[in-house]
């Protein structure tokens, strides 16, 4: 299962260990709109809903993937195991930019 944290929103998608595609959720689904989706409870919510589904679907166990963050980072994650699956591993996928974070202000002109 792969988590997709960005600034506004949620995004669960679970998949087969072969990349086959399995199902996805989000907190849109459930009556969370705008800004809301992003919250603690709404997190909640579609992690209980995607761990409902998998287990319907006869899948126990998990590796989590999370990508991003957000105030639902933890909470989602807590969904999931509240519906029963036992998560296996939880891998931080978050990508880094290690460039420079702000431009080089300019070097002042004169005698010195």
């Amino acid at each position: 299962v792969t988590m997709v944290l960005h600034r506004n929103n949620t995004k669960l998608i679970a998949r087969y260990a072969d990349q086959r595609y399995i199902w996805h959720n989000s907190p849109t689904k459930h009556g969370f709109l705008n800004a809301k989706k992003r919250t603690n409870v709404a997190g909640q919510v579609a992690g209980l809903n995607m761990g409902q589904k998998l287990r319907g679907l006869g899948i126990r166990t998990i590796k989590l993937r999370i990508n991003g963050f957000n105030a639902a980072r933890i909470s989602t994650v807590k969904g999931i195991a509240q519906a029963g699956i036992e998560i296996v591993a939880i891998a931080d996928v978050t990508t880094v930019n290690w460039d420079w974070p702000q431009r080089a202000k300019g070097r002042p002109s004169g005698k010195y």
